[in-house]
């Protein structure tokens, strides 16, 4: 990534991701890397070397996601 450039990431809780077909494909793999905490990601984010780490919780129709946010 070059400097100054953006991340932009969306993470959906793992059982509502198991409940989309496009993840039963068996070209996917869903792992549990966090506890869906968005503070923790942001954190991660951080010690990564990513500046200015941020999440929003985004409620969907079907399921709750964190959208992570940050600079290199």
């Amino acid at each position: 990534m070059k400097p100054y450039g953006h991340l932009v990431l969306y993470v959906v809780a793992k059982e509502d991701l198991g409940k989309l077909k496009m993840t039963q494909t068996g070209l996917y793999h869903v792992y549990h890397v966090y506890n869906g905490n968005g503070k923790e990601l942001a954190g991660l984010l951080t010690q990564a070397g990513f500046r200015q780490a941020r999440f929003l919780h985004k409620p969907e129709r079907h399921r709750t996601g964190v959208c992570a946010l940050a600079e290199k």
